[in-house]
């Protein structure tokens, strides 16, 4: 079944399956949170001097978050006020060009709209105020996701609701078109958990949906899947379409989460929709390896992946993993967590 399926995706496919150029590499890329770009400019600036210094090539700064942009002057969502009066991203892409960095924005926060403290459903943020047929619900019509660990609810767009698809994809298209970037990262491009999708909108959907075996036992599992598999290929498509040459990288979760949040990017990998998997592969040694393992037998011959790394491990261990990531085959790695890497002295080797 889900070989046919595959199969009858990249007969719609068309145009975007495509061989495309991998970037070049190594890429020792980090992803730029949003804290500490509200520091101002000079902290921007100290940030990407250490980037150069410490042998980074990519730089990936939040655009995304909270159902805001970083930056000003968009019709598709507000400035987050944290940044009002000045434009952080000009300053990312300008500083990082003169120092010889590419910039990747990252749209950290995807599908996830909004997160409250209050733990109440009814502060679910604008966008899925303003578009209540956008929002999701769990096997008990919950519509936020209550994550007691951080103590924050978090809530998402309906990743099956075509509107919300084209609202994700218009905010990419936004940035692109507004900064001199050199790609682009997605990031929680997927469902919440393993509970959602049970609202009325999505089950009248998968009902309706012919590509699905509904006797099979993971039939409302496969559905879930392809409804992410055909957002990224219609991103890929008007990405494409808009930016031909620059690469469409994504943080996604390990394969060994693929079937809690429905996000098979091998398959994006195999249809050509995906330029770069970057699974964040947040452990030690031992899950670096097995994880670098899973994603050799998972991305074609050929196709560029590389290995998202936490940094708060320290120095040592970080050294660890870059090298089990490159013998196992990813092309680089992108680093997490830019307050422990500051505040750290690990520093990538000479490019080859």
């Amino acid at each position: 079944m889900r070989r046919a399926l595959l199969i009858l995706c990249l007969m719609a496919l068309g145009a975007c399956a495509v061989i495309r150029p991998a970037p070049e590499g190594p890429i020792r890329g980090i992803w730029l949170n949003r804290h500490l770009m509200a520091e101002g400019e000079e902290a921007i600036v100290a940030f990407l001097d250490q980037c150069q210094s410490r042998g980074i090539t990519h730089v990936l700064p939040n655009f995304w978050f909270h159902g805001y942009l970083i930056y000003p002057g968009s019709d598709l969502a507000p400035q987050h006020p944290d940044f009002e009066g000045w434009d952080p991203m000009a300053v990312v892409v300008r500083e990082a060009h003169a120092r010889g960095l590419r910039v990747w924005p990252w749209s950290e926060y995807g599908f996830f709209t909004h997160f409250n403290r209050t733990m109440e459903e009814s502060d679910c943020g604008w966008i899925l105020t303003d578009h209540p047929e956008w929002r999701i619900a769990d096997a008990e019509w919950h519509i936020g996701l209550r994550n007691e660990g951080i103590g924050v609810m978090h809530f998402s767009m309906n990743p099956a609701h075509p509107e919300a698809r084209a609202f994700l994809i218009d905010l990419h298209l936004d940035i692109a078109a507004r900064y001199e970037i050199d790609g682009i990262n997605t990031d929680r491009i997927r469902y919440m958990g393993p509970d959602w999708g049970h609202d009325a909108y999505s089950l009248a959907r998968f009902e309706a949906d012919e590509r699905v075996d509904h006797s099979a036992p993971d039939a409302f599992g496969q559905w879930r899947v392809l409804q992410i598999n055909d957002f990224q290929r219609e991103l890929a498509e008007r990405w494409r379409a808009a930016h031909p040459d620059l690469p469409l990288t994504a943080a996604v979760n390990p394969p060994y989460m693929f079937e809690d949040k429905f996000q098979h990017f091998g398959e994006w990998m195999a249809e050509g929709t995906l330029d770069v998997a970057v699974p964040m592969i947040y452990g030690g040694p031992e899950l670096m390896r097995r994880e670098c393992e899973a994603m050799a037998a998972l991305v074609p011959e050929g196709d560029t992946w590389l290995a998202g790394l936490d940094a708060a491990q320290g120095d040592e261990t970080l050294a660890a993993l870059v090298s089990i990531a490159e013998a196992a085959g990813a092309s680089g790695v992108v680093i997490w967590n830019d307050t422990a890497w500051r505040e750290g002295d690990f520093v990538f080797g000479p490019l080859p």
